[in-house]
């Protein structure tokens, strides 16, 4: 090892001076910087707390959330908290029946915590302690320090390879030394001094640095060595507060608070201190001090000076914010800052004997691409992927069909027809934000289908619920087979009346309705043209026609928020029956089958049926004409907009009345439920209730 020479005190460059040459911006205001989240309270209902300790796992920029523990003391007790108990209020780690002090704080892979502390008897001499958890909760102590010296002030660092580094300082008369402790070898005195650190500086190697008088001395130490004591830093006076962080690169940086000045000093263990800078010439009532550090691009001072909390804080884009902090009421006795491995600050702070947590993590940014090689029908399949930004804690995709998913890329397949909006949602430390697709996902129905709309309803409600059907061949017949819960659902009519299908005169039309409680079914079966003479009878293609009519009533008493299924089958019967299209030629097809859902509701004031703008209890071409009459020749209004919202698009326009004329008089879709029967709107819109 390269002894670094012991300096004299550098000429002092003032750091506003400092910063200013250097051309680096400096924010005063704590509200032109950072924001921090809500404190968060650790000690409810726990005696006063005091010597506040945070760390956290560094080792991985893009974790989250980040994992952060926390620890302070009551006199006889250790409590510990973190992201592991998710900042709840802390546990007891360690409940003494005598008076414990100065709990020193680290953490391993995996939930591994270590927290040593010293614990004396009454006036006599203290003994440093180690209690440790492999997230199972802390097990009993282990003796660290032995003899009859008072021993005191310890420190912790874990390496790597799982190595524990332990410091401490021992008083006796004769006077003050540092020992260590270096995995499981026997603890070996460091050298004459006081108020020990220990540093990782790479790999397997740390450095114990301890203050010595007014100097600053150092060794290096590592699997089987212990190098030679050096001076590091020489502060011409005691320092009443000091702290020193290192990096890899054995690059280090130390914060001292020496005769009213807060000074930085920057160096490695090789060159020595090559640098002083003056945070503050102000030191005067600064009764605490903290230090954090990633790199010299990226550290954060906080120390409290007249009750009043305060940081200086450098950036990596250069930025230096310089502020007073007050998220904490009260009167702050101490500070502890440590930065993550994204650079964000996190904060702990005892005020009027409480413990407090906070940090300022930004909110995460939403970012996501959709693709889909598919051909935009139903079922139609897209890829996602989310391109967020920031700390992400968790992910949630709303595809606008109902489903949801919480993993950050993958496929999702609509399987019923419209138009849906994507959004997605990221949470992590620092909040939450949500991404809304800049245009919809357009899902189209299939050449030949049968659907049953999702619907609401209300018990004792008769209802007609519609089965409609698209086919792009003329029909001959068909055939349906359905599954309902007869529990729920009192099936009384399976009904063409009101159809296409009625107004063709089919010469075979039979149904059957099989009530056998959760698992019941029917079927139906039309042919148009089955006896001389054949007149070629048959249904025009079309999109969404009305096949039939499931005419039920909902049981009385089913509670308000059940769902049931009403589902297109196979099988049904003996021969059994399937849900097919018979098309031009003999020929069967099997349609793309959407299934409904009935879900029971609160009973609106009133039913309404859509499509009746006259609300005169029946729709047609009178409604087209009061439509066209409100819209451009200044009639009066519907007194059920939802009845004359035809088309369901959640406004009335000029699309509600060619809507209602194209059902009426061009094959046109079959108005959306509630047709033909009176019910409620499934559709969450904008639009007034209806009037009596």
């Amino acid at each position: 090892m390269t002894r670094a020479q012991r300096p004299t005190r550098l000429p002092v460059i003032s750091h506003l001076a400092w910063v200013l040459c250097l051309g680096i911006s400096i924010c005063f205001h704590s509200n032109l910087c950072a924001q921090f989240s809500e404190p968060i309270l650790l000690t409810a209902g726990i005696d006063t707390v005091s010597d506040a300790q945070i760390n956290l796992d560094t080792s991985c920029s893009s974790c989250s959330p980040q994992q952060v523990s926390l620890c302070a003391r009551t006199s006889d007790q250790i409590h510990f908290s973190g992201t592991l108990l998710q900042f709840e209020t802390m546990i007891s780690a360690l409940d003494s029946a005598n008076e414990v002090g100065s709990p020193a704080l680290t953490q391993g892979f995996a939930a591994h915590y270590l927290i040593t502390l010293e614990e004396g008897v009454a006036a006599g001499p203290r003994t440093i302690y180690l209690i440790e958890s492999y997230a199972t909760g802390f097990g009993d102590p282990e003796q660290i320090s032995s003899g009859s010296d008072d021993c005191h002030d310890s420190d912790i660092e874990i390496l790597d390879s799982g190595h524990r580094v332990i410091s401490w300082t021992c008083s006796n008369a004769s006077g003050d030394t540092v020992w260590m402790k270096y995995g499981e070898t026997p603890p070996v005195e460091v050298g004459t001094g006081a108020s020990s650190q220990v540093l990782s500086v790479g790999g397997e190697t740390t450095l114990i640095v301890w203050l010595d008088g007014t100097v600053l001395r150092a060794r290096q130490v590592d699997t089987g060595s212990m190098g030679m004591a050096f001076d590091l830093y020489d502060m011409l006076n005691v320092p009443l507060h000091w702290g020193i962080e290192s990096d890899a690169s054995a690059n280090l940086q130390i914060v001292a608070l020496v005769d009213d000045q807060l000074l930085l000093l920057e160096g490695s263990t090789t060159g020595g201190i090559t640098s002083q800078q003056v945070i503050s010439n102000r030191g005067t009532g600064t009764s605490h001090l903290s230090f954090s550090s990633l790199s010299q691009q990226r550290y954060c001072i906080s120390w409290i000076q007249d009750g009043m909390l305060q940081r200086h804080s450098l950036r990596p884009d250069g930025t230096i914010s310089t502020d007073a902090l007050d998220f904490i009421e009260g009167d702050p006795q101490e500070v502890e800052v440590a930065i993550d491995a994204a650079g964000n600050e996190h904060f702990m702070v005892i005020s009027d004997g409480e413990a407090w947590y906070t940090h300022d993590t930004p909110a995460p940014t939403a970012d996501f691409v959709i693709t889909s090689d598919d051909d935009g029908i139903a079922d139609h399949t897209i890829s996602f992927h989310s391109e967020s930004a920031g700390m992400i804690s968790s992910h949630l995709w709303d595809f606008g069909d109902g489903e949801f998913s919480s993993m950050p890329q993958g496929e999702h397949t609509y399987v019923e027809p419209g138009t849906f909006i994507i959004s997605l949602t990221v949470t992590g430390p620092g909040g939450t934000d949500t991404m809304v697709s800049s245009g919809p996902i357009e899902v189209a129905l299939p050449a030949s289908s049968m659907a049953l709309a999702d619907i609401e309803v209300f018990a004792g409600q008769p209802v007609y619920h519609p089965v409609l059907g698209t086919h792009d061949n003329f029909l001959q017949g068909y055939q349906i087979a359905l599954r309902y819960d007869a529990t729920i659902l009192v099936m009384e009519e399976i009904s063409l009346t009101g159809t296409m299908a009625q107004a063709l005169l089919p010469e075979f039309f039979i149904t059957q309705i099989n009530p056998a409680g959760i698992d019941s079914t029917m079927y139906l079966a039309v042919i148009f043209d089955t006896l001389p003479p054949f007149d070629g009878r048959m249904m025009d293609p079309g999109t969404n026609q009305t096949l039939c009519t499931l005419d039920y009533t909902v049981q009385f008493g089913t509670p308000m928020g059940t769902s049931t299924q009403m589902s297109f089958t196979d099988g049904v019967g003996d021969p059994p029956i399937n849900t097919i299209y018979a098309i031009e030629g003999g020929l069967s097809e099997a349609p793309y089958l959407i299934h409904g859902t009935v879900t029971i509701s609160q009973q609106p004031q009133f039913l309404f049926v859509r499509g009746d703008a006259n609300y005169n209890q029946s729709v047609n071409i009178a409604d087209a004409i009061f439509l066209l009459d409100y819209l451009f020749i200044g009639g009066v209004a519907s007194v059920c907009p939802d009845a004359a919202d035809s088309n369901d698009d959640g406004s009335i326009n000029i699309g509600d009345a060619i809507n209602l004329l194209n059902f009426l008089f061009s094959n046109g879709e079959t108005i959306p439920y509630p047709y033909p029967g009176y019910g409620i709107d499934p559709t969450p819109d904008g639009l007034a209730a209806c009037l009596p």
